[in-house]
């Protein structure tokens, strides 16, 4: 069972101080409203309650995925098999009576758009999300699955899932119908990552592409489970083993630590499971990675949303306290000079807002012939890449070629032969992403800012003096230039490159949207590019390949296995040519996006470093109209408000102490 108590205490407690700090601001007459569009106090009360953990376990298909799920079920109910078999995303949560809903894609399905139940069997299960099934729900779409429906949720009542904790499972990411995009999108709603690999074909170029690109949305320690371990041990001795399991944890030390590794033996683990037998489950290792994933969600996972949350209440307080000591300063103040104060703050506020709108402008401008220059060059390459890249003269297929059923073994060999070349072709686009395109966006990026820093320093200085003019103490906003606002935590992480510091830098208030863009801008080029390429259909191949072999001429089994090579490549390359224009309007369409929302984020960065002064002055007017004949009673009181800020901060800072959070 995982323990989570002391996480969910933790959060308790952080919920319960935003509760309270939310009552006494309002007894208080003190505006909930934060320093961005985005912040107010309800938004970090429904965070402190998110206490469950999903737990995303994805791979290649025939990884094991689904065999390590149904055993931590106790029962095979998720179908399982040796091609590509999960069609679409399945969550499971803790239910006390067993229950499978569906949930229809919109206008897909023939009962309607309503979730609906089904029987928690495998039989009933396998007709609605497995591929290309007698029901027809999950069609087979030239070289993608079009399904009827959105995900399917399983209720069990399975003690890992009792305190909140959501498995998730996900279709194979190379299966040979492009499923990658469903597992891609999913991927930045999870909270960790469990990666499997079968011991038979570990650390594939594939693996450690999908590593790479989960370890850059900000996962750095998924964990990875070696599967069918017992498969490739049985034969082996004592010291053959632990040297295996040695080169393995040596291989994927460049994505994971060492006790993130378990290596398990699922169908050993079922017999345990279904027979109660506890050294049995021991052998089969499921019980060293159950009690490693309670360890994990909670040591790991839960200090992070602990931390996160904390973090969140303190930023928010930062806000609240410089509005409060602007206030304090200015509620008796006479009334010309309260006048004058308030002016050239909004001057300088407007100074801002077309220095703002300058910097998006002249950002645009800027990038503009970097993109250009992306798009007419190197895209163009991308596409020669792959197109060179389809050569399978180092491959041998697994199967061999036997007269006596030379169609099913000439099929096997043809479909070997396309899901190599298209875990190449994937392989190929994620290293292309990876070592071209994401320099030549970055240098453009860093070009543009360095030539606009004169604009970025003079929005700096305007919201600065903006606040300064309010009468806010010089110390508590003179900070560094270009660490002080939002718009200068996005060129920080653009320039700097340190993505994994924009990515949790998310949750720490202002800045906290720039930074987290730049984690969202290398992912989703990354992630965007490869889910563009799928580009044969394999089915089509395979038939070509075919009859290409039964027409021809003095077949043999030595011949076969080389003709069957040589013509999927063709018509592969065939393929590829033909859609040479679609490949690269599509590339250039993503590199396009990619530069469309960096614009889209930066200006969201500057509209929220306005906004949250246009919130302080709105205040300053509200307080002073409301509170002009008792000011001396109501600076007393804000100043009560501060001191109730100040310990709510301090309680932040115990609750990350006593729940040991850095």
């Amino acid at each position: 069972m995982v323990e989570t108590k002391a996480f969910k205490d933790v959060m308790f407690n952080i919920y319960k101080s935003i509760s309270g700090e939310k009552k006494y601001l309002e007894e208080h007459n003190v505006s909930l409203q934060g320093a961005s569009q985005e912040e107010n106090l309800d938004s970090l009360m429904r965070r402190a309650k998110r206490t469950s953990f999903k737990l995303l376990v994805m791979g290649r298909f025939s990884s094991g995925k689904t065999s390590f799920i149904n055993v931590l079920l106790g029962e095979k109910l998720l179908a399982e098999d040796a091609l590509p078999a999960t069609a679409l995303i399945t969550e499971i949560y803790y239910g006390k009576n067993k229950r499978v809903v569906m949930y229809p894609k919109k206008g897909k399905w023939k009962g309607g758009d309503e979730p609906f139940e089904i029987e928690p069997t495998l039989s009933e299960i396998k007709k609605y999300s497995t591929i290309d099934n007698t029901a027809s729900f999950n069609k087979k779409e030239a070289n993608r699955v079009d399904s009827c429906f959105e995900k399917m949720v399983v209720y069990w009542p399975l003690e890992i899932l009792k305190e909140g904790v959501v498995i998730v499972d996900s279709p194979g990411t190379d299966d040979p119908y492009s499923n990658d995009y469903i597992v891609e999108q999913y991927v930045p709603k999870a909270d960790a990552v469990i990666y499997c690999m079968n011991a038979m074909q570990t650390y594939t170029g594939v693996d450690r592409a999908t590593l790479g690109s989960i370890n850059s949305i900000g996962f750095q320690n998924p964990i990875i489970l070696t599967t069918y371990f017992d498969i490739v041990s049985k034969d082996m001795t004592a010291q053959e083993r632990h040297d295996f399991v040695n080169i393995c944890n040596h291989r994927y030390a460049s994505h994971t630590r060492e006790e993130f590794c378990h290596y398990i033996n699922s169908k050993q683990g079922m017999e345990a499971k279904r027979g109660g037998s506890q050294s049995a489950l021991v052998e089969s290792g499921y019980y060293e990675l159950e009690k490693f994933l309670t360890k994990y969600l909670t040591e790991y996972k839960g200090r992070e949303k602990a931390s996160a949350a904390a973090a969140a209440v303190k930023s928010y307080n930062q806000g609240q306290k410089k509005v409060v000591k602007s206030i304090i300063a200015n509620v008796d103040k006479p009334l010309e000079k309260f006048d004058d104060c308030i002016n050239r703050a909004k001057k300088n506020l407007d100074q801002a807002r077309q220095q703002g709108e300058l910097i998006v402008r002249e950002f645009r401008v800027e990038l503009k012939k970097s993109k250009e220059q992306i798009k007419n060059n190197l895209i163009p390459q991308l596409y020669q890449g792959l197109y060179d890249n389809t050569d399978l003269d180092d491959f041998e297929p697994n199967t061999d070629f036997t007269i006596w059923h030379p169609q099913n073994s000439s099929r096997q060999i043809a479909e070997e032969c396309s899901k190599e070349i298209e875990m190449r072709n994937k392989k190929y686009v994620a290293d292309w992403s990876r070592d071209v395109l994401m320099p030549a966006v970055t240098n453009a990026v860093e070009q543009a800012v360095s030539k606009m820093r004169r604009q970025f320093d003079a929005f700096d200085n305007d919201i600065h003096s903006a606040s300064l003019n309010l009468d806010m103490e010089a110390a508590e906003i003179q900070t560094d230039v270009h660490t002080g606002t939002r718009v200068a935590m996005v060129v920080y992480a653009l320039t700097t490159g340190d993505w994994m510091t924009a990515l949790m830098g998310g949750i720490f208030g202002a800045g906290g949207f720039g930074r987290t863009v730049a984690c969202q801008f290398i992912a989703g080029f990354v992630v965007g590019i490869i889910s563009l390429f799928t580009p044969v259909g394999i089915t089509a191949i395979i038939i070509a390949s075919i009859a290409g072999l039964i027409a021809g001429q003095g077949w043999n089994i030595m011949s076969a296995p080389k003709s069957i090579k040589r013509k999927v490549a063709e018509e592969t390359r065939s393929k590829i040519e033909e859609r040479k224009e679609e490949i690269i309007n599509k590339a250039s369409a993503e590199c396009e996006k990619i530069f469309d929302d960096l614009e889209s984020k930066l200006r969201q960065a500057v509209e929220d470093d306005i906004f949250e002064v246009e919130v302080q002055i709105q205040k300053l007017l509200a307080e002073r109209a409301g509170n002009e004949a008792e000011a001396d009673r109501r600076k007393q009181e804000l100043s009560g408000v501060l001191n109730y800020l100040e310990q709510v901060d301090a309680q932040m800072d115990d609750i990350r102490q006593s729940f040991d959070v850095a």
